[in-house]
């Protein structure tokens, strides 16, 4: 696939997800065209299967733009996104929210062939 290709069906996403689902402004500009950074970072990345930290004051639309990205691209319904989330407050720290299972336990479970739990150790 050429590289125009490339780029016009990234512009058509783009512009679909700024225009009907994502609303901020353009903080951004490439080759004298304007874009909002987290929005057209967010799905670059993602089109090449990459990860992204984005980092930024509250209300400048992180959350949303990965929602929509990620529902677009992956073709999940935002409620399936909006399930998976964690949600956080100030006083709530990084060893409260890590859930850190017992490997032990965990390797002594035992499955059907078709997965299913059959015992798990007490």
């Amino acid at each position: 696939m050429a590289v125009q290709e490339h780029r016009g069906k990234i512009r058509d996403m783009y512009t679909f997800i700024s225009e009907r689902l994502y609303f901020n402004r353009p903080d951004l500009s490439v080759q004298g065209e304007s874009a909002n950074a987290t929005l057209l970072l967010s799905l670059l990345t993602a089109l090449i299967g990459g990860k992204a930290l984005i980092i930024g004051e509250p209300g400048l639309g992180k959350t949303t733009a990965a929602e929509y990205i990620c529902s677009l691209l992956y073709c999940l319904p935002l409620g399936v996104i909006w399930s998976g989330e964690v949600s956080g407050h100030p006083e709530q720290t990084e060893e409260k929210i890590v859930g850190r299972p017992n490997l032990g336990k965990l390797n002594q479970e035992k499955r059907s062939s078709s997965g299913a739990l059959l015992h798990a150790c007490p």
